[in-house]
């Protein structure tokens, strides 16, 4: 479910060309993807 919440975000970043924001949520996510490793 948080992939999906995720992905969501992430599409409407790239709708809204919020680039800023979307560089935050794919550091988020691969902060996430080194923890779950």
């Amino acid at each position: 479910n948080e992939h999906i919440s995720q992905l969501r975000k992430f599409k409407s970043c790239l709708e809204k060309e919020n680039y800023e924001y979307l560089a935050e949520l794919i550091q988020n996510a691969n902060t996430i993807n080194r923890i779950l490793k």
